[in-house]
């Protein structure tokens, strides 16, 4: 059997790893490669024990969760002073010996659990010292004054030693601070400086689970206020100790300015957007602290503070040429970034009139008048495409908001959803989104990274999803405008229903006007619990079946939130496709819709309703569209069956049994794992029926005869995917029924209650067209390539040069690139 396949592969030009790609690629697990399937089987035993492992966490954390409730307040036990200084002063020498070590730092961390942040502003609290504080309390009402006693250091928290002003100390962990996840400890020190006066809101104290000693542990930046000396919560406030610094603090303007400059360089752009804050405190007249600290939001992508920054230079008298250029130029990147291209297009010639010489503007200036097109839906696929594929490169184009709009839907039990505001077209563009935060990757810190433990999920989150949700904060926090569109999206069960109007009114009164001072109360729970219920796994477009591509890390897959995608629910049969061009989503319609049917779209996918439900735990308890209703109606005993049968595909190709009997025999087991009155649409049957064709074309090699047997199987394969196959003719005259208006013919229908299993879709009739192109049938095999292209359109979409560039290496190897080019859709 083996030796036939060889030869089958050596007639068609064919290696073995393009062989196993091709067949692989419709598999059980849909598009996954051969690679990633032996992966996962390989990695079946660590699965489970890294389950066991995180399942054992997960009842550690909460045993003590409820044995802190059980417990419940206590006075704080004592904390000697010296000693606590030391363990600090000696974590901060850890962490600099291990900065200049570059050694690879993994830590780990709990999210999805409750805890504590305050509403009440500062003016509103009274003052409390850690005499008077309870161990596993939050003191409501009251706020901490306290000192920054040594170097911050850090684990997953900066750690600080502080005191209040008796000289009473404690440890102060702070999570989710803007710019400090796996910092160097240089940016610590200016984000946190020794000697800094804090005060901390409604302070939570608790005890350290390994060593019983009481800390403060604050999960919200908010919850942090920064004093300055003349701020008259200082009046009558006297330290007990001096304070000693061993890191020195500039003390003038140009100072920090060189301190911003040097973070901003090595990209820690939290920090210098702080060290020219504090420059500016010095002497706000240096208005070039401004400028730099306009470029340094511009990278956080805090754009309404880098507009205002800039705009604020450009105000100032006398400035020179290069100096108004600069300011012009950083206005144009944050309008840019709002999405405000024409008032960008206006700075940047603006810009240009100051320098014609400047070649940045200029760029600048083609990206927006590209943006315009876009934002009607007119982009350069193939572009987007070759841009998504770059190393390290992220792709930049315009959001696009097709005829859809939020409302609430009633057979979500009042939740929302997306709809039509117009009938859709099958393959129309819906929508095309950038992410408020994501994670690929090759972007982690290449020093470490963080593994969370979700208690929502009961799952350990990939660090990319970790570092994506640690992006949240920083992102809220620098944009408080945008607040109440994260705020405003599911919570999860415990949290009350979000309001049924999506996006919105802009929050017009609020802006950024300190970096360390938060506008927004910043719910640490709630965050998280957002961005675990509404978070993508972007599903990057690739070549098809391509031999170099690089299977996914499975257990590191990207992550991100998108907001208006969060949107559309869930059906596993799906009204819309959604796919990534890296970090672009986007969401086309795969079926005619009427003017106000609701958009969906399968978060998940499986073999039958059992794997699909298990894999929707978090997002709902049961799929109620027609392909779960339908699995059913078949009985979870023949579903199971059906999944048995189907890990065929989980064994390499090469080591599959190819022989007619044993397919004709697999085709009849799987096919009776459906119930009489199931309807046509029977992935499971497709993919039977697609690899009994495969097993035809071997014996085609030898006898042409196979080749129809070969074209009719993948018919039955298509038709069990959703389609209409109008003409199934393998000779004689051609029919016409599918005839496109204005077009030429297509063997199959154009419109369609439902489709599943896209891609097969698109290639089961390129294999269909290969087999007529063999048999010396040309109009034929010319009309089955127009139908894999139209089903492309509709599913991928992005035109024949998007078509022509993923499919390339494909067509040459079932052998129908001449006849591929000689024809249009």
């Amino acid at each position: 059997m083996a030796n036939d396949m060889m030869k089958m592969m050596a007639a068609l030009g064919l290696s073995q790893q393009d062989m196993e790609k091709m067949m692989t690629q419709f598999g059980a697990g849909g598009a996954s490669s051969v690679s990633a399937l032996s992966n996962r089987a390989q990695l079946g035993n660590t699965f489970a024990d890294i389950e066991a492992e995180v399942r054992a966490e997960i009842e550690g954390f909460k045993r003590q969760i409820e044995e802190d409730r059980r417990l419940g307040p206590a006075p704080s036990p004592p904390v000697h002073r010296p000693s606590l200084i030391n363990a600090l002063v000696q974590s901060r020498a850890t962490l600099e010996q291990s900065t200049q070590k570059n050694d690879v730092d993994v830590k780990s961390t709990y999210v999805g659990h409750e805890r504590h942040y305050s509403t009440t502003p500062l003016s509103k609290l009274r003052r409390i010292e850690f005499a008077k504080m309870q161990i596993r309390k939050a003191h409501k009402g009251h706020y901490l004054l306290c000192r920054l006693v040594t170097p911050p250091t850090r684990i997953v928290a900066t750690q600080i030693c502080i005191e209040d002003p008796t000289g009473d100390v404690r440890s102060l962990s702070i999570y989710n601070y803007p710019g400090t996840r796996l910092a160097p400890a240089k940016v610590l020190d200016t984000l946190f400086p020794t000697g800094t006066i804090i005060a901390i809101r409604e302070p939570y104290l608790k005890i350290g689970l390994h060593d019983g000693a009481p800390f403060v542990r604050v999960d919200s930046p908010s919850d942090i206020v920064f004093i300055k000396p003349s701020d008259l919560i200082l009046d009558g406030i006297r330290w007990k100790f001096p304070i000693s610094t061993s890191t020195p603090v500039p003390r003038t303007a140009n100072g920090w300015k060189d301190l911003g400059n040097g973070h901003f360089k090595s990209g820690q752009y939290f920090a210098s957007v702080v060290a020219y804050s504090n420059g500016l405190d010095v002497d706000p007249s240096v208005y070039l602290l401004q400028l730099n600290r306009a470029a340094a939001y511009l990278r956080l992508e805090y754009f309404s503070a880098a507009l205002s920054d800039a705009k604020a230079v450009l105000s100032v008298e006398r400035l020179s040429d290069d100096e108004e250029a600069k300011a012009l130029f950083r206005i144009a990147q944050a309008e840019y970034g709002l999405g405000q291209y024409k008032a960008a297009i206006a700075r940047l010639e603006e810009c240009l009139a100051v320098n014609a010489q400047l070649s940045e503007p200029a760029v600048w200036l083609s990206r927006c008048q590209q943006r315009l097109k876009e934002i009607e839906g007119k982009y350069d696929w193939a572009q987007m495409f070759k841009d998504a594929r770059a190393p390290g490169k992220r792709v930049d184009v315009a959001e696009y908001v097709g005829p859809i709009k939020v409302q609430p839907i009633p057979k979500r039990g009042g939740g929302r959803g997306v709809i039509t505001t117009r009938a859709v077209k099958a393959g129309e563009l819906i929508l095309v989104a950038k992410p408020f935060v994501a994670c690929f990757p090759e972007e982690l810190s290449s020093v470490g990274h963080i593994m969370s433990t979700n208690l929502i999920t009961k799952t350990r989150d990939s660090p990319c999803c970790s570092d994506a949700m640690s992006q949240m904060f920083a992102k809220i926090a620098g944009n408080p405008e945008l607040a109440s569109t994260i705020l405003d999206l599911y919570a999860g069960p415990e949290y009350p229903a979000p309001p049924p109007a999506y996006p919105p009114s802009a929050q017009t009164d609020m802006h950024l006007r300190n970096p360390r001072a938060f506008e927004v109360d910043l719910d640490a729970q709630r965050i998280e619990s957002i961005y675990t219920y509404n978070a993508f796994a972007p599903q990057m477009i690739d070549v098809f079946d391509s031999p170099d591509a690089t299977p996914p890390d499975l257990e590191n897959l990207p992550s991100a939130l998108y907001l208006l995608p969060s949107l559309i629910n869930h059906a596993c049969s799906g009204s819309a496709s959604w796919l990534h061009f890296k970090n672009i989503m986007v969401i086309r319609a795969t079926k005619d819709l009427q003017e106000g049917e609701e958009v969906t779209m399968p978060y998940t996918h499986g073999p039958t309703y059992l794997t699909r439900k298990s894999n929707l735990g978090k997002h709902l308890a049961s799929c109620d569209c027609w392909l779960c209703e339908a699995d059913r109606k078949d009985g979870a005993a023949l579903c199971r069956q059906r999944e048995k049968l189907l890990s065929r595909f989980e064994t390499p190709p090469m080591s599959r049994d190819m022989s007619l009997h044993v397919l004709l025999t697999f085709l009849r087991d799987v096919e009776a794992t459906y119930s009489a009155s199931r309807g046509p649409i029977r992935p499971a049957s497709g993919k039977a029926h697609h690899e009994l064709a495969t097993a035809y074309v071997l014996k085609a090699q030898k006898d042409p005869s196979f080749w129809v047997p070969s074209i009719t199987e993948d018919m039955a394969a298509l038709e069990a995917f959703g389609l209409t196959v109008l003409d199934k003719s393998t000779s004689g005259p051609v029919k016409s029924k599918g005839r496109k208006k204005n077009g030429p013919s297509l063997p199959i229908a154009t419109t369609f209650t439902a489709m599943v299993e896209c891609a097969y879709c698109v290639y089961f009739s390129l294999t269909i067209a290969a087999a007529f192109s063999a048999m010396g049938d040309i109009v034929r095999a010319k009309n089955w390539f127009r139908a894999g292209l139209w089903v492309d359109s509709i599913t991928i979409g992005g035109g024949r040069g998007l078509f022509d560039i993923r499919y390339e290496d494909t067509l040459d190897r079932i052998g129908i690139s001449r006849l591929a080019q000689s024809t249009t859709l």
